[in-house]
């Protein structure tokens, strides 16, 4: 972030022809005095002068969020996008209220084409309804720009959720059907946002837009016209123009728009084209050859299509592309050469590999098919075909290809156990083990043939044959080390850790830089513990081997352990780079990602992984779990229902499978799921106790009552059970029996916080609060180390309204060494004191911020204070501040306008005491924001 911060003052002074001069008088003033003539000057359009008073104040407080944000309007305002960016982005490290940058951001980001940044962007969840409206628009725009249109319908659904933007939203559906051919639905949306608003520039180009399309083209003129009239700065309908009068042969008029276009966007492509081609058709000037070469200059990103005449070339610049790294360019080389000499072999293999590398096996299978009856001369190449099918679920098919070999390459070993793998992946295991059990005799004096029996025997945990298998492979070879680190990798799967330490160092010994057998000593120091041992002897091995995968996982395993998530996260990727089938690496990298709370990264891995494995249960329900998270729900339908066949013998997946339909509010087939889990479970108690408390949130009380009726007698100390209970009787509105009960939860588990917790909203709702009063005393005295109850005890008298009971508590808390946010608690006590005994809490907001300054309820109590004590400018300072950080709190707006109002500024004020008594959320104040709107 230093750095960034580093670049973005850079930036900001490299941009300005002033931003080495200062106002008069503005060495001294504070930071806050330049930021409120910055914003009276960008509020005039003196664009360059708002610039230097905030170059001044962010100089003064590099912190200045409030004079950052404001910075980043400007730059945005300028044009000048990526420091805009920058801005912006550090601001919202620095703890800047999305609702005030996010869409500044993503218009940034659309100047920027980084249109998937946006649709990443899940944090506009968080934003009020006004900017996630405008949010979604900008998501809407770059889902356009993607070419998707189901993403962008999608978007303009939500924004009609919202009371805001509805004809921006209805002319985007528009285009939508329009693009579709649908020109009735289009027509009807127009019509819907012109009731809203017909003075709207896109809805007149769209019209003119639609009446093109239904041939009524001196209408769609007019319209575009109109569309002019509101907004000349609209490229598209000067193109649209244009467009008409070249149809026409109108070239005087096309010229006359052409000009203006040029004028307005010089560097836009389609503009440099039409002009060069009117020129031509006027047959007055010939073609520019500067302009020309603009269009070649804008054009020049788009990838050359220049085919080599010679193959050879071709074949050599895909192959030293191959082995390059640059896979992409290899496989666009190996198409061309092959498409001018069909026949070759080797670029045929070569191909594949790269389609495989590339995570296109089903490209490379097509390929190989294609050309089977080459790669019938070539062992290998047939048997990568073969491990192409069994890869892609095709076995029948493989096994036709290996009778096919079986004659061109009989009794060949290689294919023998080609056969066996063939058998394994078909589920034949005991036929694959039989077949290596029949060739055993003949091959007792084959190395190779036993390595493969050993490894399948061990596969399988046969352990007595596999040490066979390997007893004589040392017979043949007792001095190759890599036998003894083979009988050393069967005890380790067998945990005998000791043994298969004797012979690595066996092995080691007999040749000391033997791989297998120091990868097998560095995964014997991870199982027994000893990670830095077994960091030391991977590093030497990747130093040696820089792309052994084993290594690298097992390094990244334990880095893992080690808690050094990145550096685990870098190895993961490396591998999947070169090997993207890994299922380890992807496993690893979806529970990283869903443990850090990227929940696109994780289902970005997800998806990867079920391309292999299309219907595993666990893949398919945790990728329903985060989709419902990602608010994507139709896509999580699609998941589990792919899952839901394979599941129903699982009752741990079934109860999986019932939480997802929770979520999908479908609690009557997540009834069912669970009615089945236990059928199959039937003695699972956690299971029982988590169907009542869904039968008890669907109102089956007697149902639930009846789960829990036949265990009774054996829950008596479970702590769960009494909660359930609990939660059965205020079911039953039997507020007594339920506090009863939460409290016997309670005293069997004091810590538990669920029925502390359900206990807390029941007082809430206004049922019986003497209980959870009692309960939470109990606790206080009982548990003095456990902050919970003392904290909602608080809490609840503080939503109360009681404050006289809320602050002795609170008092108490701040006392204690342990207390979790001590800065909330000081806070919370200044805010109940700021208007009857500002003395006091003066002291205790001055302690909060300075443990705390830049939490946004601090800095609004702290304004609230010091405007209470009548320091209006110096409230005002800190009331900026916290709005910067939470610009949608109607608490803060109301104290922000009181302040204004106060300073005599009561047009600003205006807009911030509307907000504020047009809220629809509670606060204290409110009734004053009211009368001091009124008033104004």
């Amino acid at each position: 972030m230093k750095n960034q911060r580093m670049l973005a003052s850079r930036v900001r002074s490299a941009l300005f022809g002033l931003a080495g001069l200062s106002l008069i008088g503005s060495a001294h003033a504070t930071t806050f005095e330049d930021y409120e003539k910055a914003l009276e000057a960008y509020n005039a359009k003196r664009y360059e002068e708002s610039f230097v008073h905030l170059k001044n104040s962010l100089q003064k407080d590099p912190d200045n969020l409030t004079a950052k944000i404001l910075m980043g309007r400007l730059l945005l305002q300028n044009g000048y996008v990526r420091a805009a960016e920058l801005e912006f982005q550090e601001a919202i490290d620095m703890g800047a209220d999305l609702n005030l940058v996010a869409e500044p951001l993503g218009t940034a980001w659309l100047f920027m084409n980084r249109f998937r940044d946006i649709l990443d962007f899940q944090e506009y969840k968080r934003l009020g309804s006004k900017q996630k409206s405008s949010w979604l628009q900008i998501r809407a725009t770059a889902c356009t720009k993607l070419d998707d249109d189901v993403c962008a319908e999608q978007a303009y659904q939500d924004m009609l959720a919202m009371p805001y933007n509805k004809d921006n939203a209805l002319n985007g559906l528009a285009a939508i059907a329009m693009r579709a051919g649908d020109t009735d639905t289009a027509e009807d949306f127009l019509a819907q946002s012109r009731e809203i608003d017909d003075n709207s520039a896109i809805l007149w180009r769209l019209t003119g837009q639609l009446s093109y399309r239904q041939g009524d083209v001196d209408t769609a003129i007019k319209d575009f016209k109109r569309a002019l009239e509101i907004n000349s700065d609209d490229p598209i309908a000067l193109r649209n123009l244009v467009n008409i009068y070249i149809a026409r042969d109108d070239f005087e008029s096309a010229r006359a728009y052409v000009d203006e276009i040029m004028s307005r966007t010089p560097d836009d492509p389609l503009a440099i084209l039409l002009n060069n081609w009117l020129m031509t058709q006027e047959q007055t000037v010939t073609s520019n050859s500067t302009e020309i070469q603009k269009l070649s200059n804008t054009l020049s990103e788009l990838s050359p299509d220049v085919v080599e005449s010679q193959p050879l070339l071709i074949y050599i610049s895909g192959l030293t592309a191959y082995f390059n790294g640059n896979i992409e360019k290899a496989v666009g080389d190996f198409e061309r050469y092959l498409g001018k000499v069909p026949d070759d072999l080797q670029a045929i293999k070569l191909l594949a590999k790269a389609y495989i590398s590339t995570q296109r096996p089903k490209l490379a299978l097509t390929l190989l098919e294609k050309k089977q009856s080459l790669l019938m001369q070539d062992l290998n190449a047939a048997l990568l075909l073969g491990d192409l099918l069994i890869d892609q679920n095709k076995s029948f098919r493989a096994d036709s290809l290996v009778r096919a070999l079986e004659e061109e390459f009989p009794n060949t070993l290689q294919l023998q156990l080609f056969k066996i793998k063939l058998m394994t992946v078909r589920g034949m295991e005991e036929q694959a083990l039989a077949l290596l059990d029949k060739n055993y005799p003949a091959q007792q004096l084959n190395p190779t043939f036993l390595f493969t029996y050993a490894s399948m025997k061990m596969r399988f945990g046969m352990y007595d044959d596999a040490h066979n298998a390997v007893d004589a492979l040392i017979d043949i070879f007792p001095d190759k080390a890599d036998v003894y680190n083979l009988k050393a990798t069967l005890f380790i799967q067998q945990e005998e850790f000791a043994k298969a330490r004797n012979l690595l160092d066996k092995a080691l010994s007999i040749n000391e830089s033997s791989f297998s057998a120091r990868f097998n000593l560095a995964a014997l120091d991870a199982k027994t513990g000893n990670l830095p041992a077994s960091l030391e002897l991977l590093d030497a091995l990747l130093a040696q081997v820089p792309r052994h995968v084993p290594s690298q996982l097992l390094k990244a395993q334990n880095l893992l352990r080690l808690k050094d998530i990145d550096n685990a996260v870098l190895i993961y990727k490396d591998v999947l780079t070169l090997h993207p089938n890994n299922q380890e690496a992807r496993v690893k990298l979806v529970q990283v990602a869903a443990a850090k709370g990227d929940m696109s990264g994780a289902l970005y891995q997800l998806d990867k992984l079920l391309k292999e494995d299309f219907d595993n249960p666990a893949y398919l329900l945790q990728k329903a779990d985060i989709l419902i998270g990602m608010d994507r729900a139709d896509e999580a339908e699609q998941a589990i229902v792919l899952a839901r066949d394979v599941i129903q013998t699982n009752s741990k997946y079934l109860e999986r499978y019932g939480n997802i339909l929770i979520k999908l509010g479908r609690p009557d087939e997540a009834l069912a799921a669970f009615t089945t889990a236990r059928e199959i479970s039937p003695y699972d108690n956690d299971l029982a106790l988590h169907t009542a408390k869904l039968q008890i949130a669907m109102g089956k009380v007697s149902d639930a009552a009846n789960t829990i009726a036949s265990r009774i007698e054996k829950n008596q100390n479970n702590a769960d059970f009494w909660y359930v209970a609990g939660l059965l009787a205020e079911s039953r509105n039997s507020f007594d029996k339920a506090a009863q009960a939460y409290g016997r939860s309670l005293t069997i588990a004091p810590v538990y916080a669920q029925p502390l917790l359900a206990a807390y909203k029941m007082a809430e709702r206004g049922n019986n609060p003497d209980g959870f009063v009692s309960i939470a005393r109990k606790l206080m005295k009982e548990q003095p180390e456990y902050l919970l109850p003392a904290n909602l005890l608080a809490q609840y008298f503080y939503n109360a309204g009681e404050f006289e009971k809320s602050i002795p508590v609170y008092i108490e808390l701040a006392k204690l060494p342990n207390v979790l946010n001590k800065p909330k608690v000081l806070n919370r006590l200044a805010e109940m004191s700021a208007q009857t005994n500002t003395i006091q809490a003066s002291q205790w907001i001055k302690e909060a911020f300075q443990l705390n300054a830049s939490d946004p309820e601090i800095l609004d109590t702290y304004g609230w204070v010091l405007a209470n004590e009548g320091k209006y400018a110096e409230s005002l300072e800190m009331l900026r501040r916290a709005f910067s950080r939470q610009a949608t709190n109607p608490k803060l707006r109301f104290h922000l306008g009181y302040t204004l109002v106060k300073m005599g500024r009561e047009a600003e004020a205006q807009e911030h005491l509307e907000l504020a008594a047009n809220s629809e959320l509670e606060y204290n104040g409110k009734t004053l924001a009211v009368r001091l709107l009124n008033g104004i």
